[in-house]
């Protein structure tokens, strides 16, 4: 399990920026690191700050404010993604499409299956 937590975040905080950077140059790199890793933290702090003394309330979970903190933090790493896909991988320039190739010619021998025996073709392409 730990094993696949670390993969996500490798993903996540390093795999992305070190496409930035490939991509876009180093700033971008840096910008996205930023972005994964600052939005996420303000989001559980400004959750934990507004929830404060929750725990005060009748009925309310002596955990409360830990339960906002971590809401706060998948809000971060949801809108940190969307950021980053929205607005740091939008390349400035246009991408030409692939060059198409001519279909080569050329024949091959089928055979299909049916419910006396079956066919033997010879399918081509020219």
């Amino acid at each position: 399990m730990s094993k696949i937590i670390l993969e996500r975040l490798k993903e996540k905080f390093v795999t992305a920026p070190v496409v930035h950077g490939v991509h876009a140059g180093p700033g971008r790199a840096v910008l996205s690191f930023a972005l994964r890793v600052g939005l996420p933290l303000a989001g559980f702090a400004l959750a934990k700050a507004a929830s404060k003394g929750c725990w005060n309330q009748p009925d309310a979970s002596d955990t409360c404010e830990i339960g906002a903190g971590v809401a706060g933090l998948f809000v971060g790493v949801v809108g940190a993604e969307i950021l980053d896909v929205a607005w740091l991988a939008r390349d400035r320039h246009p991408a030409e499409p692939p060059a198409r190739a001519a279909p080569a010619a050329g024949a091959q021998l089928v055979f299909l299956p049916t419910s006396d025996g079956g066919s033997v073709g010879l399918v081509g392409r020219f």
